[in-house]
C-alpha cells in the first residue's frame, strides 16, 4: 500500500509540475515582443492608395520601422505626426502612448508588378523583431480611362516680359503670446513653375504646417523650410509656433526664380513675443562657467529647469569640435549620442555637465530643448555661446558709436593688414544673439551670411572693411567673437573691441556672450530683459527610502511632488511609487525587473535617429499610480505555486503515515 501511495503522490506532482511549467512557458511566450503587418488588399492599382496595419504587443517603449518599397510613397497614419519620422523610403513609428494596432497609407508605385514591405519592431530593451504578417503585394496597371481626359498645360518657363520676380510676407499679428500659433502668407509673382521660397524661423519658433502639401512641397531642415511653388497659386500661407521666451524676433526669407536668382522676400519681418505668466511655463535655463576659454579646456553647462510636470528630458546638441565627458545626474539618466546628449529629468531642478572644447578658435554655439510630461518641447534659453580664445592677430575690431541704441545701427570696422594676412585670408564673425546683419562694404560675393549669426567675410588683399548689424530691441551688454583665417590656414583670434552696449547699463552687468538665445540663429535672438530665473516647482525634498509599498500621495493641485531620488543608497526592491501630476501618471522607470537599478543602456530605451525623443509616459489613470509589470509573474502564477508547494506538503504527510501505519 505504501508503494502504491508512493507512487500516485510522485505522479500527482509530476503532472502539477508539468501543468506549472506549460503555464510559465505561454507566459513566457505571452510576454515576447511582436508586431505583424496586415494589408487591406493583396493587389492594388498603380498610384492608387493602401492601408497597412500594424498590431503590436509587449513592445514597452518600442519603435517600429518600416521600409517601403521602391515607388512607394508615404502619405499619413492614424498616429500623431510627432511619432513618425520620414527618411525616404523609410518610416519610423514611435509607440509612445500608442495602443495596438494603428494604421498607416502609402499611394503605391505608377509601375505594375510585385513588391516587398520589410520591417523591425524594436522593443524597450532596443532588440530588434521582424515585423511578420503581409508582406508582399501585387501592383496592378490601372485601367485606361473611357475618356481622353484634358491635358495638363506645359509649365511655362519664363514669366511674362518685363516683369521681375518678388515675394512678400506678412503675419496674421505683429505680437503673440509665448508659445502661440502664428500664420504666415507668402504672396509672391513671376517667380516661374521651378520658382522656390526658403523661409528661415527665428530661434525657439517650430514650424507646424502649410496650406501646400508638405510632403511634396515643402522640405524641413531645422530652421530653415522650403517651398517648392511647383503648381502652387499665390499666395500660401504657413503657421509656426512661436518661442516660449518674450522678445522680438525677425523672419528672414529668398525667393529663387526658375533663372535660379535669388531675391530677398520682403513685407513683414519682425514679430514681438509677449511673456507667459510667471511660475506656469515650463522653463529651462542655460549659463556656463566661463564666457571664454582656452582651446581644448573643459567648459561647465549648468541647466535649471522648472515647471516641466515632474518627468522631462532636456536634448543639448553641442557645438562641432567639442566632446561630452561627465554629468552630475545618475549614469542611467545620460545618453549620449555624437554632438547630441540626452538628460532624463525625474523632478530634478538643475544638473550640470561637463564638455572639452574645440581646439579650434571661435564661438561654440550649444542649442536644446525641453520637453515636458505633455511632450511638448521648449527652447533652452539663456546663455548659448562659449569663445574658444586663441592669441589675437594682425585683425581688429572697432565700434561706432561705442553704445548702440535698442534697435539701433552698429557699425563694425575690421582692420587687417594684406602683407599680415598673406593677401588672401578669411575673417569670421560670430554676431551677438538679437544682432541682425544688414550689409557690408566689401562686394557681395565676398560675404557669405547662410551660417545665421555666423558671417563670413572673404579678404583679397584688403586692409580694412566695415559691415552694419541692427542692434536688439533690449538693453545690455553683447559680446562679438571673430576668427581670422590667415593664406597659410593659421586660425587666430580677431582683436580690439568685442563688448558692446546696447541702451542703458544694465545693473546686472554680464557679457553678449550670455545673452539669452539659442543655437543658430538666422536673423534675431530674443533677448529678454532680465535672464529667467528657474522656480523649481517644490523645494528640494529629502531623499526617504520607500518602505515595502509606498502609499501613493495625494494628487498636487498645480505642480506634482517630484519622486526624491538617493543619491547614495540603492534603488528601493519595491516597486516605488509617484504621486501622479494633475494630467499625465508620473510614468514608472522601465525596467526588466521593479527591483533592480535601471541598467545604463536600457533605462530609458528610445528610438534612434530620433530629434527629440523623450521616454514616453506610460497612459494611465491620472489618480492612480502605475506599477511596471513587464518581465513580472502574473498573480495567478503564484497561486499554482502556492498550491504545488501545498501539495508536497500533504504528500510527505501522507508517505509519514504510510510508513508508521507499514
Amino acid at each position: 500500500m505504501f508503494t502504491k501511495t508512493k507512487i500516485t503522490i510522485t505522479l500527482a506532482l509530476a503532472a502539477t509540475l508539468a501543468v506549472l511549467m506549460g503555464v510559465l512557458s505561454a507566459s513566457a511566450q505571452q510576454q515576447s515582443p511582436s508586431a505583424t503587418r496586415t494589408f487591406s488588399t493583396m493587389s492594388v492599382a498603380a498610384g492608387a492608395e493602401l492601408t497597412v496595419t500594424i498590431t503590436f504587443a509587449n513592445a514597452g517603449f518600442g519603435q517600429v520601422t518600416e521600409t517601403l518599397p521602391p515607388g512607394f510613397t508615404y502619405v499619413s497614419s492614424s498616429l500623431d505626426e510627432g511619432n513618425v519620422a520620414v527618411n525616404g523610403q523609410e518610416i519610423r513609428f514611435r509607440l509612445f502612448q500608442v495602443t495596438s494596432p494603428f494604421t498607416y497609407t502609402v499611394t503605391a508605385s505608377d509601375t505594375a508588378g510585385t513588391y516587398d514591405f520589410s520591417g523591425t519592431l524594436r522593443d524597450f530593451e532596443r532588440m530588434d523583431h521582424d515585423v511578420t504578417g503581409d508582406s508582399r503585394v501585387t501592383v496592378v496597371q490601372a485601367p485606361e480611362p473611357t475618356t481622353t481626359p484634358t491635358p495638363t498645360p506645359s509649365p511655362t518657363p519664363t514669366p511674362p516680359a518685363g516683369s521681375t520676380p518678388s515675394a512678400m510676407r506678412s503675419f496674421s499679428a505683429t505680437s503673440v503670446n509665448a508659445g502661440a500659433d502664428l500664420t504666415v502668407t507668402i504672396t509672391f509673382a513671376n517667380a516661374g513653375t521651378s520658382g522656390r521660397v526658403t523661409e528661415t524661423l527665428p530661434p525657439g519658433f517650430t514650424y507646424v504646417s502649410s496650406s501646400l502639401d508638405d510632403a511634396t512641397n515643402v522640405t524641413r531642415n531645422g530652421q530653415e523650410i522650403k517651398f517648392s511653388l511647383f503648381q502652387v497659386r499665390s499666395p500660401f500661407t504657413y503657421t509656426v509656433t512661436a518661442s516660449n521666451t518674450a522678445g522680438t524676433y525677425g523672419f528672414s526669407g529668398t525667393l529663387r526664380d526658375f533663372e535660379r536668382m535669388d531675391h530677398d522676400v520682403t513685407g513683414d519681418s519682425r514679430v514681438t513675443v509677449n511673456a507667459a505668466p510667471a511660475g506656469s511655463t515650463p522653463s529651462a535655463t542655460r549659463s556656463f562657467s566661463a564666457a571664454s576659454v582656452d582651446p581644448g579646456a573643459d567648459v561647465k553647462v549648468t541647466i535649471a529647469v522648472a515647471n516641466y510636470g515632474g518627468f522631462g528630458r532636456v536634448t543639448e546638441t553641442l557645438p562641432a569640435g567639442s566632446v561630452y565627458k561627465s554629468s552630475s545626474l545618475e549614469d542611467f539618466q545620460v545618453n549620449a549620442s555624437g554632438d547630441t546628449v540626452k538628460f532624463t529629468l525625474q523632478g530634478d531642478s538643475s544638473f550640470s555637465y561637463t564638455v572639452t572644447a574645440s581646439s579650434t578658435p571661435g564661438a561654440l554655439d550649444f542649442a536644446g530643448t525641453l520637453t515636458d510630461a505633455d511632450m511638448d518641447d521648449h527652447a533652452v534659453t539663456g546663455a548659448y555661446r562659449v569663445a574658444v580664445q586663441a592669441p589675437a592677430g594682425p585683425a581688429s575690431r572697432s565700434f561706432s558709436p561705442s553704445r548702440v541704441a535698442p534697435n539701433g545701427t552698429l557699425t563694425v570696422t575690421i582692420a587687417a593688414a594684406a602683407a599680415d594676412y598673406g593677401g588672401f585670408g578669411r575673417v569670421t564673425e560670430y554676431l551677438p544673439a538679437g544682432f541682425v546683419y544688414e550689409s557690408s562694404s566689401l562686394e557681395a560675393f565676398q560675404v557669405d551670411t547662410s551660417g545665421g549669426q555666423t558671417i563670413k567675410f572673404t579678404l583679397q588683399g584688403e586692409s580694412s572693411f566695415t559691415y552694419t548689424t541692427t542692434a536688439p530691441s533690449s538693453t545690455g551688454a553683447h559680446t562679438f567673437v571673430g576668427v581670422l583665417r590667415d593664406s597659410d590656414r593659421t586660425h587666430t583670434a580677431v582683436g580690439g573691441q568685442a563688448s558692446i552696449q546696447v541702451g542703458r547699463r544694465s545693473s546686472g552687468g554680464g557679457g553678449g556672450i550670455h545673452t539669452p538665445g539659442t543655437y543658430t540663429p538666422p536673423i534675431a535672438t530674443a533677448v529678454p530683459t532680465a535672464t529667467p530665473t528657474p522656480v523649481p516647482p517644490t523645494p528640494t525634498p529629502t531623499p526617504v527610502p520607500p518602505t515595502a509599498t509606498p502609499t501613493p500621495e495625494p494628487e498636487p493641485t498645480a505642480t506634482p511632488t517630484p519622486r526624491p531620488r538617493p543619491t547614495a543608497t540603492p534603488r528601493p526592491t519595491a516597486t516605488p511609487t509617484v504621486a501622479a501630476p494633475t494630467a499625465t501618471a508620473t510614468p514608472p522607470r522601465p525596467t526588466a525587473t521593479p527591483t533592480a537599478v535601471p541598467p545604463t543602456a536600457t533605462a530609458m530605451p528610445e528610438p534612434t535617429a530620433t530629434a527629440t525623443a523623450i521616454p514616453p509616459v506610460p497612459t494611465a489613470t491620472p489618480t492612480t499610480p502605475v506599477t511596471p509589470d513587464d518581465g513580472g509573474i502574473p498573480a495567478w502564477v503564484w497561486v499554482v505555486i502556492i498550491l504545488v508547494v501545498i501539495a508536497g506538503i500533504v504528500a510527505i504527510v501522507v508517505i509519514t503515515r504510510a510508513r508508521r501505519g507499514a
